[in-house]
């Protein structure tokens, strides 16, 4: 995970199949992709950790990378302590390239507690990208990935922010933990005039 790992062909996650994978991943050819089909399940690795995907060109042309999550597939995501996140993460591609997240209708985000405490305004992070990195929007995250919350104790009414500014995380899930007053009052937990 200290160094660079070079992928040269598609990784495809098949149905079935369950891919732990962290480090910094550097794609060098045209039209390259990682690709998590239906069935299959993508998790970083590390508990909790990050997996980065970078995109060049080694052959001249117009460098096209995406992180593909298809219908039907599972991105086991963890919450640990002090509410780590597992992240993916998306960095610039070079010039005349282009990354891109897909998150297509019907992919799950299935939570997993390993000792996080979230309050529902809490921003956990999902995914984080540079500029030059199309990912989809907070709408279209939304009807796109269900937040799995069973297998936890944890309730709420998760969903996605992209914030246009690197990172999409989400907000909304309660796992008992200690919360502000501020944040009882800005979440609806007490009437609006209530001190």
């Amino acid at each position: 995970s200290g160094t660079d790992n070079k992928l040269s062909h598609y990784i495809h996650v098949r149905d079935g199949g369950r891919i732990v994978i962290q480090g910094n991943w550097r794609i060098h050819d045209e039209d390259q992709d990682f690709r998590v089909e239906s069935g299959g399940i993508v998790a970083p690795g590390a508990s909790v950790g990050t997996v980065t995907f970078n995109w060049n060109s080694s052959r001249g042309g117009s460098s096209v990378g995406l992180v593909d999550l298809q219908t039907g597939s599972t991105y086991e995501w963890e919450v640990g302590a002090a509410n780590a996140t597992d992240t993916i993460a998306l960095t610039e591609p070079v010039a005349n390239g282009e990354a891109e997240l897909v998150v297509a209708s019907g992919t799950t985000l299935k939570v997993i507690d390993v000792g996080g405490s979230p309050v529902p305004a809490d921003q956990l992070t999902v995914f984080t990208y540079d500029v030059g990195v199309t990912t989809p929007d907070t709408a279209t995250l939304n009807a796109n990935m269900t937040i799995d919350l069973s297998g936890t104790t944890w309730t709420g009414t998760p969903s996605f922010v992209n914030d246009g500014a690197g990172t999409i995380y989400v907000t909304g899930i309660d796992g008992g933990g200690a919360s502000s007053p501020y944040d009882t009052w800005a979440t609806g937990g007490e009437l609006f005039g209530d001190d």
